[in-house]
């Protein structure tokens, strides 16, 4: 078939979107139509995400968590004004970043499921929607309005940690292997069939972002050759396998996060 077609989900904080589709951008065989970025919520939605991490993981989890993403974007920061790295090797380099680099639109949408963007996927003729860390669950009308459908892309072996922050809960629950998964989306919440996986194993000094940015840079390339895959055949080949010992996963608790540190884990 002719070039895919690929529209891109995901939020403007997510952290590794960007590592995530360099390796697609840098092959210069599949053109994203556009990137877009969720709205940032503002206001009292802002005030009540912010109260319910508090409520459900509590102050220790959120203070050493945004404590070690300061440093991150420090460090970031240093390295950009004064090493002058190149924008590939940044150690957290943003999608307004990348999409700058590499020249690809951007647009912001409030509502996935809306009308609006629902008929502009259609209007656009796209293929594939690509979804990567984006926060909002997708329903049925824009799981079906792609022409071939919508993947995404989950940091965990699935069907095992499926749902929220499966790098923290691997290390968190002492397991000695990760990876990820891309699969095709259903109306379930990571129970799509997969497509693709790679594994990782777990070191003794890994952190949360040592252990998510090793899975995401393998991950990077998996993405790549799957995307190359389907735009040569126009189908999808999936994995075999069930969801037999699938296991969920919200948000972290206070007593994970302390067997969490307990252990020697730390997020950066």
């Amino acid at each position: 078939m002719s070039r895919l077609n690929i529209a891109v989900l995901t939020d403007r904080s997510a952290l590794y979107v960007a590592p995530l589709l360099l390796e697609t951008l840098k092959s210069g065989k599949i053109k994203f139509d556009k990137v877009y970025l969720r709205k940032k919520a503002v206001g009292g939605k802002e005030k009540s995400s912010l109260l319910s991490v508090l409520r459900q993981s509590g102050w220790n989890y959120f203070f050493f968590r945004a404590l070690g993403l300061l440093k991150l974007k420090f460090t970031d920061w240093f390295q950009t004004v004064f090493l002058r790295r190149p924008v590939e090797e940044r150690p957290c380099l943003g999608i307004d970043e990348l999409c700058k680099r590499y020249d690809l639109p951007i647009a912001y949408i409030e509502d996935v499921n809306g009308k609006e963007f629902i008929d502009q996927i259609q209007a656009r003729k796209i293929d594939v929607i690509l979804c990567a860390f984006y926060s909002q669950i997708l329903r049925s009308e824009i799981i079906n309005a792609p022409l071939i459908g919508c993947l995404n892309v989950h940091p965990s072996l699935l069907p095992r940690f499926a749902g929220t922050n499966p790098v923290y809960w691997v290390l968190a629950e002492g397991e000695k292997e990760a990876g990820g998964t891309i699969h095709l989306i259903d109306e379930g919440i990571d129970t799509g069939p997969r497509i693709a996986q790679c594994k990782v194993t777990i070191s003794a000094s890994d952190t949360q972002h040592s252990l998510y940015l090793r899975i995401i840079l393998r991950l990077s390339k998996v993405l790549r050759d799957v995307l190359i895959e389907i735009q040569n055949s126009g189908k999808i080949e999936f994995l075999e396998g069930d969801n037999s010992d699938r296991s969920y996963y919200s948000r972290p608790t206070p007593e994970s996060f302390r067997m969490f540190r307990k252990s020697g884990r730390r997020f950066f």
